[in-house]
């Protein structure tokens, strides 16, 4: 769900903006053009890939690819890594009927009892559980949920709780099972001291698996269980604690999901958040992924979140005309875009 929130705060940009003399810019609005991007390609090729080995039951296979992941920390700008797409690939989608999920489920325990003692293969299950759960409830306000789905709600959660526990007692461990554990946790409603020891136990055992501090936002956020202003102190509290350009990378990257959570959030809405840290945090995620036009295209758009077209004017223009419609909701979003930033 990328960037349903800039169609929200574009037309409030432009009312607080005077009109600026055009200016002549690197690529003309006549030469974008939409492309997919080698990420993206690569993301779908991920997830085929382990689909296709799970239903061939080809598990040796399944356990090398996770395992080639997992020991080399490989992931994208965002802070996703390839182990975490690995894992989405063999999920069912929400769109998908019962009998899919079903089906899913029952290939995942064939392979735990192929491989008992396989972290991935559990790991697995209560990833899957965990969605299947969400899949009942519903994305809807905890009153809009009727009596049925909440009961298969809980059930799925805990049934996801108990294959993760026993994924943590295997030798090998996963940081993704951390991932899935806050997830579920976000869903059981763990009180804040329970939750505060799950996220400090994940940190510890995967110290550079930054995402763990997206799904804590996630907890903290007000529609959940904290309070106005909560996540973003808490956001800024940890990072500081991480430090340096690593602590700006955590910042900017849980930033940069939450803007995308849900149905989009206004980030810099309360100044509760630094756009001069989110800057500086990109900074840093470009030292490490120069090519990605994600991180180029989302370091643009938080500009414009704050209000600051000349640094959206310049990062658009890294972008050297490219959309990614991953990125955008559609080419004319762009296109609306460039003419705030460069005052057309």
């Amino acid at each position: 769900m990328k960037c349903r929130l800039l169609v929200l705060f574009l037309p409030l940009v432009l009312l607080g903006c005077s009109k600026k003399t055009p200016v002549t810019t690197v690529f003309p609005i006549s030469q974008i053009h939409v492309v997919t991007t080698q990420e993206s390609r690569e993301q779908v090729e991920i997830k085929r890939q382990a689909l296709a080995l799970l239903e061939a039951r080809n598990y040796d296979q399944l356990e090398a690819l996770a395992a080639k992941y997992r020991s080399s920390g490989e992931g994208y700008a965002d802070g996703v890594s390839k182990l975490f797409v690995f894992y989405e690939g063999l999920d069912a989608k929400d769109k998908d009927s019962e009998a899919i999920w079903k089906e899913r489920q029952g290939q995942i325990q064939q392979w735990i009892q192929a491989m008992p003692t396989s972290v991935t293969a559990r790991v697995e299950m209560g990833w899957i559980l965990t969605d299947y759960a969400w899949h009942a409830r519903g994305s809807g306000w905890a009153s809009s949920v009727n009596d049925e789905s909440e009961k298969a709600f809980e059930e799925r959660l805990q049934q996801a709780v108990q294959a993760l526990n026993e994924a943590l007692q295997l030798k090998d461990k996963c940081p993704v099972c951390w991932t899935a554990m806050q997830k579920a946790a976000l869903g059981l409603g763990l009180n804040r001291s329970r939750y505060d020891d799950l996220f400090t136990q994940a940190v510890e055992a995967f110290p550079d698996y930054d995402y763990f501090y997206r799904s804590r936002a996630i907890y903290l956020l007000p529609r959940w269980y904290g309070k106005e202003g909560e996540w973003e102190s808490d956001l800024a509290k940890s990072a500081d604690k991480v430090g340096g350009e690593k602590g700006d990378l955590i910042y900017a990257r849980a930033v940069w999901s939450i803007r995308h959570y849900g149905d989009g959030i206004d980030v810099f809405a309360d100044k509760g958040n630094s756009w001069e840290r989110v800057d500086r945090g990109f900074e840093v995620i470009l030292k490490q992924y120069p090519d990605s036009l994600a991180a180029k295209t989302e370091r643009a758009q938080l500009a414009g979140l704050a209000g600051n077209s000349e640094m959206a004017k310049k990062y658009l223009i890294q972008t050297k005309g490219e959309v990614d419609l991953d990125e955008w909701q559609a080419q004319g979003e762009y296109e609306d875009f460039y003419k705030w930033a460069f005052g057309q």
